[in-house]
């Protein structure tokens, strides 16, 4: 119990009424948000568990961000090109599945 009041003392801290934002974390131009951390974390889990999902997620979040910016770095205009095409190719195919299961599911509230 304590851990999980001294975690959101941080937080609250670090989300003072001057930081419009509510900034828990920052990387670069990236940034987590109180509200950001909230919408992650699962419904049900105990304190002790909230706080030790949060602080796994913002480990995870910010060991993403420096890998991510490392790996720009080593990479060639040819490859993030590349990367690029294929993140929106997904996105597409992501946006088409979503629509083709909508579709399906009104067909078969209409057939029964």
């Amino acid at each position: 119990m304590k851990k999980f009041i001294l975690f959101f003392m941080i937080i609250g801290f670090a989300c003072k009424e001057d930081n419009p934002e509510n900034l828990v974390v920052s990387y670069k131009d990236h940034i987590v948000t109180k509200q950001n951390i909230q919408a992650v974390i699962p419904k049900g889990l105990s304190e002790d568990d909230s706080l030790q999902f949060v602080n796994q997620y913002i480990e995870k979040w910010v060991k993403d961000r420096i890998l991510t910016s490392k790996a720009e770095e080593f990479l060639t205009e040819e490859e993030v090109n590349n990367i690029e095409s294929q993140v929106a190719a997904y996105r597409e195919d992501l946006t088409e599945s979503m629509i083709e299961d909508k579709l399906m599911l009104s067909f078969s509230e209409e057939i029964s």
